[in-house]
């Protein structure tokens, strides 16, 4: 087991959890920590011809903790400058999966201590 550095502001990562061939279910923890298998930076800072992308992942309106949802909200937001003041462009997307979904609160990753 190793660990990661928190991921500076205004970047993207992805979290790889493992899981149980047999319940097809995640595992979100090693012994009695809460784990994830892999992290990996999705794109560096800044974005293409030097403008900002901000993505903003959220539970639809209302989902309330273990409560089924339709999928993730994903709040994409395009700027002239890393301040972002200057705003050129944004959409939002429901993010929907192949298998069912449900709102989680716990902890699932955490950042490690020095």
């Amino acid at each position: 087991m190793g660990s990661k550095e928190a991921v500076p502001k205004g970047q993207l990562f992805s979290r790889y959890y493992f899981r149980d061939g047999g319940t097809g279910t995640y595992t979100y923890q090693h012994g009695t920590s809460p784990s994830a298998r892999a992290v990996a930076a999705a794109f560096g800072k800044g974005f293409y011809m030097k403008n900002y992308l901000v993505v903003t992942y959220s539970f639809p309106s209302g989902a309330k903790d273990k409560e089924k949802i339709p999928g993730v909200l994903a709040h994409v937001a395009l700027y002239r400058d890393e301040d972002q003041t200057e705003l050129i462009a944004e959409d939002q997307e429901m993010l929907e999966f192949r298998y069912e979904l449900a709102r989680k609160d716990a902890v699932t990753a955490v950042t490690a201590e020095e």
